[in-house]
């Protein structure tokens, strides 16, 4: 399995090879982004997934590459630790580098952004094929450091990946674009300031 994880992140998400995910993946392979921006802020520029941050079966994860490596070619990933779980289960720690020099895709802009939208991380309004299309934000140029943890279950005879978990930071661009797509209502955290009493020094008697 460790073996595995080390050409799954170095082969298939670093150089692009889509023959490794054919050698890997399970047919019932599921990616879900615990983290993705793209099912409470709706579809992000800059994000590669469906709303529901969930890609099913190999070819859906390999286009979901190829889109990756698209908007970023020098897209990397190091493993930093490796940790087994159970006989099918590891959990990898990683860091990925990556300069965005492709314009992202245009997504909607008639789609509610409003907390009434979201429900258990999902958007609530419907995106049609009708929808009308906002023009797709350029380039960032900027150098995203994301760090993430995977949990990655394999098949019974721990041959190919079944499903991979990920928890993992935003990248800049994907903080960049929902601050654009929130605005002027963005979301805001308003940290409330403790204030603390002194005690009063008793007046020395006379």
């Amino acid at each position: 399995m460790v073996d595995t994880c080390h050409v799954y992140y170095s082969n298939l998400w670093s150089r692009g090879d889509m023959a490794t995910a054919d050698k890997f993946l399970d047919p019932q392979f599921v990616y879900r982004d615990l983290c993705s921006v793209s099912g409470w802020a709706q579809q992000s520029p800059s994000s590669t997934l469906p709303l529901t941050g969930m890609v099913v079966g190999p070819r859906a994860f390999k286009s979901m590459i190829e889109d990756v490596r698209s908007q970023y070619p020098d897209f990397y990933v190091e493993v930093e630790e490796l940790a087994v779980s159970d006989k099918h289960r590891i959990f990898v720690n990683w860091v990925s580098h990556g300069t965005q020099l492709e314009a992202p895709p245009a997504a909607p802009a008639d789609v509610s952004t409003g907390p009434a939208a979201w429900k258990h991380g999902r958007s609530l309004s419907p995106t049609s094929a009708h929808a009308s299309v906002s023009a797709a934000a350029p380039p960032s140029y900027h150098n995203n450091l994301v760090r993430g943890v995977d949990v990655i279950t394999f098949n019974h005879d721990r041959s190919r990946m079944l499903e991979v978990n990920v928890y993992r930071q935003l990248s800049s661009d994907e903080r960049r674009d929902v601050e654009r797509r929130l605005a002027p209502n963005p979301l805001e955290m308003r940290l409330a300031r403790l204030h603390w009493e002194r005690p009063q020094q008793q007046q020395p008697r006379r």
